[in-house]
């Protein structure tokens, strides 16, 4: 018997059966990203809003938390985490406000450095 190599794949842990720190988990196993690559790729998309935390281990450790459920992104940092994954905001699996109004995307992303 084969085991799946995706964990989104498997029939007992399809999406919505994961609760939002699993799937983001899934997302950034997914893109074979590791917690820094996905916290450099995060503060690249960031740049183009009101921007993101200069210090990547601040951001790693941001994500660990997401991931454990320890805490839950706000509703900035879910977008910025949505685009960063090349997802749909609904599919990390985390509450969601309705009344949040997305800042616009900047003419030129802010200094990463």
């Amino acid at each position: 018997m084969e085991l799946a190599d995706d964990p989104l794949e498997e029939p007992a842990r399809q999406p919505a059966a994961l609760a939002g720190g699993e799937r983001l988990k899934c997302l950034r196993g997914r893109m074979r990203w590791t917690q820094p690559q996905l916290a450099r790729r995060f503060q690249e998309v960031g740049a183009w809003y009101l921007g993101a935390p200069i210090w990547i281990s601040s951001l790693v450790s941001m994500i660990s938390k997401w991931e454990k459920d320890v805490i839950v992104p706000d509703s900035y940092n879910l977008n910025i985490l949505a685009e960063s994954l090349e997802v749909p905001v609904e599919q990390l699996g985390f509450p969601i406000d309705p009344h949040y109004v997305h800042p616009p995307r900047r003419a030129t992303p802010l200094p990463l450095d």
